[in-house]
């Protein structure tokens, strides 16, 4: 059980590493409202790689043979900092998405969207 979910918790720490690297990467639109968007997807960014390494720190912290209740335990440690990742997420992409027509139309039209749009479709 403890090697599928460290198994699990690699998976979303390399997801995790990917995602974040391309929030960086974006090229926003040269005005205000695009360079508050990418400083909060820096943040947000900056955020989920710190919960996907405390995750994995906490799973490699469980000893070989832990109980059940042991694991549980270690793990509901996580909860507080996913929690926070998750509304933080919310929040900043319902922030992004107001900041307007012309922040939608240079996301739309940046080489470095269209390549994730497409692969979204």
């Amino acid at each position: 059980m403890l090697a599928a979910i460290e198994t699990e918790i690699q998976e979303a720490v390399d997801a995790t590493n990917q995602l974040a690297s391309n929030l960086k990467s974006l090229d926003p639109p040269d005005t205000d409202e695009g360079r508050q968007a990418k400083q909060q997807l820096e943040a947000l960014a900056s955020q989920a790689q710190t919960t996907a390494n405390k995750a994995k720190q906490t799973v490699s912290s469980i000893p070989p043979g832990a109980s059940i209740t042991e694991t549980a335990q270690q793990l509901a440690s996580l909860a507080p900092e996913i929690n926070s990742l998750a509304v933080n997420t919310s929040s900043t992409l319902a922030s992004v998405k107001e900041t307007g027509s012309e922040m939608k139309d240079g996301f739309d039209n940046a080489d470095s969207c269209k390549k994730l749009k497409s692969s979204s479709s």
